[in-house]
């Protein structure tokens, strides 16, 4: 179980970084802001993200007990 938590906490911790990164990029770029296109590509990075890693963590093999 503890691994599955520290694969967990990785994942929480890379989604951080994203959200950091668009904030940023949407703070610092007036155009992205007004963009619906290109904010909505900046929340698909993150919802790739989510998708892709938590379901791998979740689907990861519970050898610890």
């Amino acid at each position: 179980m503890r691994v599955l938590a520290e694969i967990i906490a990785s994942d929480v911790s890379l989604l951080v970084t994203f959200n950091h990164a668009i904030d940023s990029v949407i703070q610092n770029n007036p155009k992205a802001r007004a963009n619906p296109k290109a904010l909505a590509q900046l929340d698909g990075y993150k919802r790739t993200l989510l998708g892709v890693s938590f379901n791998e963590s979740l689907a990861a093999p519970r050898t610890e007990k």
